[in-house]
């Protein structure tokens, strides 16, 4: 797609394409990227509720450079997606708002659902409360989720702060370096 935007991506929206986005269908994104602030279940690239309805969405060589400030944000997907592919995915940007991601924010792959991320990394801080350096409350619910070959970087603020993600992922080969106060999974 060779696309991008700039500036405030406002609640629940997405720096390329908005909420509820390939709800029956599929939708690809190749080589996109975002510069702006990330507010409320925002994404840097896709919006949130994205796929909900049984479509697939597959983002590549995306990014995102920008804090991601609104709770339940991602720095490339926004909240509650499903059946989403990430590969070759990373986001620069302090991730202080509460249950936020680097790659993708509060997310539930539900019934028979998969969310796969893989070669993505994320470097700044995290302070924002729940949140991880790759992902934000992924939990299966009938549904597969998995982390591979991801990193993060910067400082993890102790407390309920995740280098990668909360538990509930299968994650592989994965690590995270600065500051780690907080957990790796």
């Amino acid at each position: 797609m060779n696309c991008y935007s700039t500036g405030y991506i406002v609640p629940g929206g997405g720096g390329i394409v908005g909420p509820y986005t390939a709800e029956n269908g599929g939708l690809t994104i190749n080589k996109c990227f975002s510069l702006g602030i990330i507010a409320n279940e925002a994404g840097g690239i896709v919006g949130n509720n994205a796929s909900n309805g049984g479509g697939n969405i597959t983002i590549t060589n995306c990014y995102s450079f920008g804090e991601i400030g609104g709770n339940l944000a991602g720095g490339i997907v926004g909240s509650f997606a499903n059946q989403v592919n990430i590969s070759n995915c990373y986001s620069l940007g302090q991730i202080s708002g509460d249950n936020c991601g680097g790659i993708i924010g509060h997310n539930f792959s539900n019934n028979n659902t998969s969310t796969i991320i893989t070669n993505c990394y994320s470097i700044w801080n995290i302070i924002g409360a729940n949140s991880g350096g790759i992902a934000s409350g992924i939990y299966p619910s009938g549904g597969t989720a998995q982390i591979s070959h991801c990193y993060t970087s910067g400082s993890v603020i102790p407390g309920t702060n995740y280098g990668i993600a909360p538990p509930g992922p299968t994650i592989i080969n994965c690590y995270s370096e600065g500051d780690n106060s907080g957990s790796l999974s």
